[in-house]
């Protein structure tokens, strides 16, 4: 189903994705699903297979789907399947929710 979600993508880039790569998850720099507390190039907005190119969206507001609760103004990091859990206190976080709903948010990304 269709998060009822908007985003403002301002900067995308173009990977070759390495494996499939669902709609609205985090992706590394090598065209990977982002693991636990990996680094993030972006998210993707469109289903790819691998070995196609994928376009991600790597600043401005992206839809992410979320693998736990998330609540506005918390700051999000990759679990182990490119979508995106709560940092902790330890953690840098690569983008902050601003909008929240159930199982994607909305969230502001920047890179650490």
């Amino acid at each position: 189903m269709t998060p009822n979600l908007s985003y403002q993508p301002v900067l995308r880039l173009t990977i070759k994705a390495a494996e499939d790569i669902p709609a609205y998850r985090l992706v590394d720099f090598t065209g990977h699903l982002s693991t636990t507390n990996g680094n993030i190039l972006g998210v993707s907005d469109y289903p790819a297979l691998a070995g196609e190119l994928i376009s991600l969206i790597v600043l401005g507001t992206a839809i992410v789907s979320t693998s736990s609760t998330l609540n506005v103004g918390d700051g999000i990091i990759p679990d182990g399947t490119g979508q995106a859990t709560m940092a902790s206190l330890s953690d840098t976080p690569d983008g902050t929710v601003i909008n929240s709903s159930v199982n994607y948010s909305e969230i502001l990304l920047y890179h650490k």
